[in-house]
């Protein structure tokens, strides 16, 4: 688990972070408290850096991520994971080599995270005009 992720356990818990140099203040339920602290202190530099990044950022309660829902780091691993499919089929269709596929597919999982949306959302509609124009052969 990496320090994005405890930020996002921490916000779905509603675990509150205020990062006050050199110390990071969390409150929260006592019960959440006690199953999160360890990876707070666990991660506390970076999540340091990652509160006082996100400090003053136009949504009050998360990251300003422009044109995408808020997501979890699990649900952009779903929607990475279904990019890649929808993008595969898409390419196969217009002639590209599984060579050209692999390649693309390494570059869309570095992407940044604002675009896996944007990207899924054209994938899906193209994918589904593919699926039309098959169907009406």
């Amino acid at each position: 688990m990496n320090a994005f992720e405890v930020w996002f356990l921490c916000r779905d818990r509603k675990v509150s972070l205020v990062a006050t140099r050199p110390t990071l203040k969390y409150w929260g339920p006592a019960d959440v408290l006690a199953e999160i602290v360890p990876l707070i202190r666990r991660h506390k530099v970076a999540l340091l850096d990652l509160v006082e990044s996100l400090d003053g950022l136009p949504v009050a309660d998360g990251p300003f991520i422009p044109y995408t829902p808020l997501v979890s780091p699990e649900m952009l691993r779903e929607w990475q994971a279904e990019l890649m499919t929808l993008f595969a089929r898409c390419v196969r269709h217009m002639g590209w080599g599984d060579e050209a596929i692999e390649e693309m597919q390494a570059a869309l999982y570095r992407m940044p995270v604002y675009t896996v949306w944007i990207d899924l959302v054209h994938y899906r509609e193209l994918a589904a005009s593919i699926e039309q124009e098959e169907a009406k052969q």
